[in-house]
């Protein structure tokens, strides 16, 4: 009985004696990891900046006044808010869950047309935590675990959002007179999608306020067939009235001419960084034919079936590009023969 006694006096002192060395250690943690996204530094940093996209790739959610959750297996929740950013080089956000300075920051470099990425987090576990994973490592083993994994998910999340991509070359045919109304800008492949929501929303209220009737799909043309970082876009909408604007306007009016006009029509499913690619592949389907050639001097027509203004993610968008070209006439075969 006596030694029953003493075996569980040990084990209390025991119990008590490793509270205490837990209590007594330090929940800090101080995370540096580098990672590789495959997408450029311009859209990387805009993507990380808006705390609405964090749930693509982690468990995070809306909390209040610009506060945000993050949670992390097996450690926590983490209430984290925007504290600064430097376009498009870094950024940070404040930690607000303990008492001592903690944050999580990005640095953000420019590798081709991809963005390495050095990522910290600095905070403590709490004191139910501490407990918890003690014998599952240190404050820094744990946490490093946990952020290895989001930050493979947010590169798959860009891998699949950002790189994958499909053509189809569909052929030639014909399209239909088309009256629309547009805004004339300089934009680039990065920041067309934000063009887009912009200015065709823009357009929409136009619309709206002067009783215009939308007839179709938004659009953009193309005042050149070759795509450039620089883009001359006109953004528009087709629509059924007729309507006189001033020359101060902003918005103007245009016609898409149908009459003994032929297109090649091509469809781009994913991002619009892909769009150099999808007219060059058309462009060689153009040459395969053999009876049909490209023609310069007149626009490339690009229907937006699926954009940003009905999905932010860019694997879901779907564009139908429309380059003019001409048959090739009999007398010209003729006297290449």
């Amino acid at each position: 009985m006596k030694i029953a006694k003493y075996f569980l006096l040990l084990l209390f002192l025991g119990i008590i004696s490793l509270a205490v060395f837990i209590l007594t250690q330090s929940g800090n943690f101080n995370v540096h990891k580098k990672i590789t996204i495959d997408a450029p530094q311009q859209i990387v940093f805009e993507y990380l900046q808006d705390l609405d996209n964090w749930s693509d790739w982690t468990t995070s959610s809306f909390a209040q006044n610009g506060i945000y959750n993050i949670e992390l297996d097996n450690i926590g929740i983490f209430k984290i808010k925007k504290e600064y950013s430097h376009p498009y080089d870094s950024l940070s956000q404040d930690i607000l869950h303990d008492q001592i300075i903690s944050n999580i920051f990005w640095k953000l470099k420019p590798n081709k047309s991809k963005t390495d990425i050095e990522f910290r987090f600095q905070g403590t576990l709490d004191l139910k935590t501490k407990i918890i994973t003690f014998f599952k490592g240190t404050p820094n083993q744990i946490v490093s675990k946990e952020i290895k994994k989001n930050l493979n998910a947010l590169a798959v999340f860009f891998m699949k959002q950002y790189k994958e991509f499909d053509i189809e070359t569909q052929g030639v045919r014909t399209l239909g007179d088309t009256p629309y109304i547009y805004f004339q800008k300089n934009s680039s492949i990065q920041n067309l999608s934000k063009d887009i929501l912009l200015e065709i929303n823009n357009l929409k209220s136009f619309c709206l306020q002067n009783k215009l009737t939308i007839n179709g799909n938004p659009i953009i043309v193309l005042k050149d067939q070759k795509i450039t970082n620089s883009i001359n876009c006109l953004f528009a909408l087709p629509i059924t009235e007729a309507i006189f604007l001033n020359e101060d306007e902003i918005y103007k009016t245009g016609n898409i001419d149908a009459t003994n006009r032929l297109y090649f029509e091509t469809i781009l499913k994913g991002n619009y960084t892909h769009l150099g690619i999808a007219m060059t592949e058309s462009q060689r389907a153009i040459e395969k034919k053999g009876n049909i050639n490209l023609i310069s001097g007149y626009p490339t027509i690009l229907q937006l079936d699926t954009s940003i203004m009905q999905s932010k993610y860019p694997a879901e968008w779907k564009t139908q590009i429309y380059i003019p070209v001409q048959e090739e006439s009999i007398t010209e075969t003729e006297e290449q023969i």
